[in-house]
Parts: structure tokens; C-alpha cells; sequence
């Protein structure tokens, strides 16, 4: 998820890539903007990076096996975060990750609206105990962005901290021009909510999220990567927030579309910067598919990601 933001996509098209010393200083890092909701994000992580096996370069499935351990930042507008990530290449089908990172909201974007639950009183009472005994009476809670934005301009919204902990697996594979890969992460996130609220808006996934809860993600891509340094593919995202009570809020949603890239050969510092645009259509939602915007506007991404070498050349 971009924890992001941004999905998944960052400098480089090759599921194999060179790997020049057993220890690298290695950063990758992704910025972008979003459209559909609105967003601006950077991300950057540092690795100390250590090879696994000692195999030539061009070894498909053991020349970049690796694991690497450092800090990993990102900002917006609306928050910022910061914590320690860990990822291991076992073979270069497979790749995990798991982090931990501290959350804070400014307060500014509608950032953070929280609720006491996903069904509430019509009536704007709050009394719960209405749902139980008259369902009828009660309706999800309406976090579209014009519900939001009457929250805000009543002071709803309001800063606060918490913590995030992510585990992603990714399975890949290429074959001459095309690759194909899946993405899955599982998120738990808890926040300093108001009293009596457990559940809140998050803007990078655009859906209600369980406080003190998962959140999964998973994106889908085949790739054509065969001509020049141009990639282009189709993505598939659908994001779950498990609020185990088969609301409105406990869906998946769903978007699909292209996604170009061009990389730049860039230096050892700034290695293969790549622009990417990603616009995605809203396939299911609870309200970008009609209710309040039309399907035919799409979720549109248009970023730079890039990764370096910070130490010397055979360090």
C-alpha cells in the first residue's frame, strides 16, 4: 500500500539485477502525487545489505539473494512517519518485508475522522444501543469526501499518533519480455483515537480501517519490459479492512489499469530513476463508483521512484 500512497513501484524493471559487493549501503526511495482522493507522499528506506549466496550475477535464481535491515521515512501534507524495515531475497521469485513505523497526524486534510463504529444512528444521537434494537434506524458511517469535508468544517478532525506494522510477501517472475508479480501485505494498525472510537478514515488506502486491526492489500501487475526503458502492464489493487461485522466498511475495494514507466540510466547514487503514471478505475467502492463521483474518473498516480549506492564500488 503505499504505505503508501503510491503502490509498489520502484526504480528498476529487472527481477534479477546485478549485485557488485557482499555489502551494499542501499536506499530506494519513491515520491509521488495522487489524484482521486488527492495525496502527496515520499517514502525512502536505508538498508545495510548483505548477499546470501555467493553466485554469479547472472544466476537467475540466486544472483541477487539478499538481506538488509534500516530506517524507513515517509511525509505528506496530512502526516508523517518514521521506524525500521527488514527485507529478505531469498531467491529472486520471492521477496519479503515487514516494518514498523510511528504515525503522526497534523490534523490538516480531514486528517484524522474517527467514529465509534461502522452502523450509526440516522439521527446523529450516537446512542448504539439504537442499532441493536432498530437496525432500521441506523446506517453506515459516511466517510465520502463532502461527509468529510462538514466533519472538518465542524472541527471533527484532529492530530494524533499511533503505530503501523506491515508484513508483504512478493511472488515474481519473468519470462523474455514479460513478468508478471503479486504483492501482499497484511497491516495492523493502532491510533490514539477519541474515546469511545474505533474505527477512522485513512487516506493512503482510502477506506475505513479497524483501529487496532488488519488491513490487507494486494496488487497485481503483468508487465511488458522488452522495449528500450520502457515498461508497460496492467495493476490490479483491492484493499480490505477486516472489521469482522460484514458492514459496508468490511468490503474490499477494487481498481484496475495501466501502468507505464520509463527509467533514466541516472548514476550510482541516483541508479535508474523511473517516471511512472498509473491511472487506475474504481471497480468497487463504496463511493467512487457512482454514489458521489463517477466510475469513469480514475484514481491517478504519477510518480518518480529511484535506489542508489551509497558506498564505494566493490565495498
Amino acid at each position: 500500500m503505499w504505505s503508501i500512497l503510491l503502490p509498489a513501484f520502484l526504480a528498476g524493471t529487472s527481477i534479477a539485477e546485478a549485485e557488485p559487493a557482499a555489502h551494499r549501503l542501499y536506499t530506494e526511495s519513491i515520491a509521488g502525487l495522487r489524484y482521486n482522493p488527492v495525496g502527496l507522499q515520499v517514502r525512502s528506506t536505508l538498508y545495510s545489505r548483505h548477499r546470501l549466496m555467493d553466485k554469479p550475477k547472472d544466476d537467475l535464481l540466486f544472483g541477487d539473494t539478499w538481506v538488509g535491515i534500516g530506517p524507513t521515512f515517509a511525509a505528506s501534507p496530512a502526516f508523517i512517519r518514521g521506524g525500521v524495515e527488514a527485507r529478505v531475497v531469498p531467491i529472486a521469485l520471492l521477496r519479503l518485508t515487514a516494518r514498523w513505523e510511528g504515525v503522526g497526524y497534523f490534523g490538516t486534510f480531514d486528517q484524522l475522522l474517527s467514529w465509534s463504529a461502522t452502523e450509526v444512528p440516522l439521527d446523529s444521537s450516537n446512542d448504539l444501543s439504537v442499532c441493536q434494537s432498530d437496525p432500521a434506524a441506523c446506517g453506515p458511517v459516511d466517510y465520502s469526501e463532502g461527509a468529510m469535508e462538514t466533519l472538518s468544517s465542524q472541527g471533527q478532525h484532529y492530530p494524533t499518533r499511533g503505530w503501523q506494522s506491515m508484513g508483504e510477501a512478493r511472488l515474481q517472475a519473468k519470462a523474455g519480455p514479460i513478468a508478471i508479480r503479486n504483492t501482499l501485505g497484511a497491516y495492523f494498525t493502532k491510533i490514539d483515537l477519541r474515546d469511545g472510537d474505533i474505527v477512522f478514515y485513512d487516506l493512503t488506502s482510502d477506506i475505513l480501517m479497524a483501529n487496532a486491526g488488519w488491513t490487507l492489500v494486494n496488487d497485481a501487475d503483468l508487465l511488458f519490459v522488452g522495449v528500450d526503458q520502457w515498461t508497460f502492464g496492467v495493476r490490479h489493487s483491492a484493499v480490505h479492512a477486516l472489521h469482522g461485522d460484514d458492514s459496508a466498511a468490511d468490503q474490499w475495494t477494487h481498481r484496475a489499469g495501466p501502468l507505464i514507466a520509463r527509467a533514466f540510466k541516472g548514476s550510482r547514487k541516483f541508479r535508474k530513476p523511473t517516471v511512472y503514471a498509473l491511472p487506475q478505475w474504481w471497480l468497487k467502492h463504496n463511493y467512487r463508483t457512482g454514489a458521489e463521483s463517477s466510475q469513469a474518473i480514475p484514481q491517478l498516480i504519477i510518480g518518480l521512484g529511484w535506489s542508489g549506492d551509497l558506498l564505494a564500488k566493490g565495498g
